[in-house]
């Protein structure tokens, strides 16, 4: 009998509406963490470098630019980690420049679109090499001239290199390269799909002596390989450290391609 009054008695009571007790409740949870949490969402990690970094907001912000002003041509960016979700970044914002789009690293190569300087886009840090910086207006040919073509399609065309050098300096190389008219761009390796076999392509600038024994090294490519396309040449830097005791006389200079995740 009690418990029958007791609910008769609370169907009568005026209740408060359900429609305006839910938000208030809702806002009452939510006001301390939008005073804890807005202005580090919208003014403080905007604003980070390292935050901007990761997430790409320079692409973000020229896909957005590009959207009223499209480039015309192909477009160079520069990335300092050559990160394939880079250019999925880019698919993402903007897919008709991102067609057009080759990645690489200033600080290590440049590309030229189809033998021809395009849109350029440095992306900080700009970490132009000095061998590129200012960035070169046109293509000039190697200093020497080569014409060596590889399985995977790419052309080697030839070096820049010094003709001499002393023991234990830096002796700095440009080789040049280009996807010949049968290049297949690699596919993005994403390190989140388990199943997609990575492949890779490194140029390897080995010093031997006459008796094709290894002294020194430099191995780089510093272009994204699945953004290439046919007729682009990329000028790859290599900065090779000679063995301080290397004793004077003639050396050769090995050039040549390899993938890093198989070695082949």
């Amino acid at each position: 009998l009690a418990l029958q009054a007791a609910r008769e008695k609370w169907r009568g009571a005026p209740r408060f509406p359900v429609s305006v007790l839910t938000p208030l409740l809702l806002g009452l949870y939510l006001l301390p963490l939008a005073a804890r949490d807005l202005t580090d969402y919208f003014v403080r990690w905007p604003g980070n470098a390292e935050v901007r970094f990761l997430y790409r907001a320079d692409l973000h912000e020229a896909a957005a630019r590009w959207k009223t002003a499209p480039p015309v041509g192909p477009v160079l960016i520069s990335s300092s980690n050559l990160s394939p979700l880079d250019p999925l970044a880019l698919q993402l914002d903007a897919p008709q420049v991102a067609a057009r789009a080759r990645f690489f690293d200033p600080a290590r190569a440049f590309v030229f679109p189809n033998g021809a300087l395009a849109t350029l886009l440095l992306t900080p840090p700009n970490r132009l090499a000095p061998e590129f910086n200012p960035p070169p207006a046109d293509l000039r040919p190697p200093q020497f001239a080569l014409d060596a073509s590889f399985a995977d399609g790419l052309l080697f065309l030839g070096m820049d290199a010094p003709a001499a050098a002393r023991a234990g300096e830096t002796a700095t190389v440009i080789t040049h390269w280009q996807a010949g008219p049968n290049w297949p761009p690699p596919p993005l390796y994403l390190p989140v799909d388990p199943a997609q076999t990575p492949r890779g392509l490194t140029a390897f600038l080995h010093l031997l002596d006459d008796s094709g024994a290894y002294l020194a090294g430099a191995d780089d490519f510093g272009a994204q390989p699945a953004t290439l396309q046919p007729g682009d040449v990329v000028l790859q830097l290599h900065r090779l450290a000679l063995p301080a005791d290397l004793p004077p006389g003639r050396y050769r200079l090995s050039v040549g391609l390899y993938d890093p995740f198989s070695s082949e």
